[in-house]
């Protein structure tokens, strides 16, 4: 979880995502951007249903084209024609490896390998997150310089 002036943003939600949110006592939610789309990173989404209720408004999503499609296979009553009362509400918004923003956030994709998945990790202001990587291209690391914060520092 990332708070940046009073938004939240949620990487990843692992089978215990309620719980964490529970844990910590989380009372808003902004936006989720994902990593990946093995279980363990999506497993929770369906839990982002008390945050619709809370607001009344979708959740917004972000994620590569290829993890979008194994979260419609995955949740496909969220995207069926017929909606079933009470399923979590989401848009999602497809992104690749440029920075996009947020609520107002800059995110920058930064791209790594697990295994042989290509995954994103996140730069969000002088925080980095990368999971689940076992390799990261030389180019990449260029994301992790504070040339983005106005100095050559790397924040690992």
């Amino acid at each position: 979880m990332v708070e940046i002036n009073d938004k939240v943003l949620v990487i990843d939600t692992g089978p215990d995502f309620r719980q964490q949110m529970l844990r910590a006592k989380v009372k808003r939610l902004d936006a989720i951007l994902f990593t990946h789309e093995h279980k363990d990173h999506i497993a929770g989404l369906d839990d982002i249903r008390s945050f619709n209720w809370l607001y009344k408004k979708p959740m917004d999503i972000f994620a590569e084209q290829r993890v979008i499609k194994a979260l419609q296979l995955e949740y496909s009553y969220v995207f069926a024609e017929d909606k079933y009362p009470g399923i979590p509400e989401m848009n999602i918004h497809e992104i690749d490896e440029k920075p996009f923003w947020v609520e107002g956030i800059e995110i920058i994709p930064i791209r790594a390998i697990h295994y042989k998945l290509p995954v994103l990790g996140f730069r969000i202001g002088d925080f980095a997150y990368i999971t689940d990587a076992n390799y990261i291209p030389e180019t990449e690391f260029e994301k992790l310089k504070g040339k983005y914060a106005g100095t050559d520092e790397v924040f690992i």
